[in-house]
């Protein structure tokens, strides 16, 4: 079996304990501030079709609208034509940003900042509690996302990744971790 099915399985085996909510086009709240629908019809890469996602990533994005206490939009979640090594393929990510993009520049400074001081931010000790275990700044938005590799294992918060991913027009990018293994 490749590598890459291995890691598939791998990730399978551990979503599939995780708790799912079903992504649909329904109006039942999926956290405090957001509906299931904002999942399933994102701004930016609407695919409408239904899936299940980890509840946690819907969890995690409320820590970040509730931490900055501005409105936060869902830009995208499922994506099944990205590369097959990517989380949003089968749902497993979430993209956002704040609603007032007069405000994401500002905001987004804040989270690198955050995420910089990984080990003492209240934000990401949040945003790990609720299951999600990755947190990047990802061209320009905030991408959280489950999965089983390539993580850091920290004793202060487990097995995370925290970091920062720009495109450099090579396959795989320029990315800068700010978590680091502690144990």
């Amino acid at each position: 079996m490749s590598r890459e099915k291995v890691n598939k399985q791998r990730l399978k085996n551990i979503l599939k304990h995780k708790k799912k909510m079903k992504i649909t086009n329904s109006n039942e709240p999926a956290s405090k501030n957001f509906l299931i629908s904002e999942y399933w019809c994102p701004t930016v890469t609407p695919e409408k079709i239904d899936f299940d996602m980890p509840d946690c990533l819907a969890a995690a994005v409320q820590v970040f609208r509730d931490f900055f206490n501005v409105p936060w939009q869902i830009t995208s979640v499922i994506r099944p034509n990205d590369a097959s090594w990517s989380p949003h393929v089968n749902g497993q990510a979430v993209d956002s940003v704040s609603a007032d993009t007069s405000l994401w520049g500002e905001i987004l400074i804040k989270i690198r900042t955050e995420f910089q001081n990984w080990k003492t931010s209240q934000l990401v000790k949040d945003v790990v509690a609720t299951g999600c275990n990755v947190l990047l700044i990802e061209n320009g938005c905030l991408h959280l996302s489950v999965r089983t590799t390539n993580l850091n294992s920290t004793a202060e918060l487990g097995n995370i990744y925290v970091g920062e991913w720009v495109n450099d027009g090579s396959v795989y990018g320029l990315n800068t971790a700010y978590s680091s293994n502690t144990i």
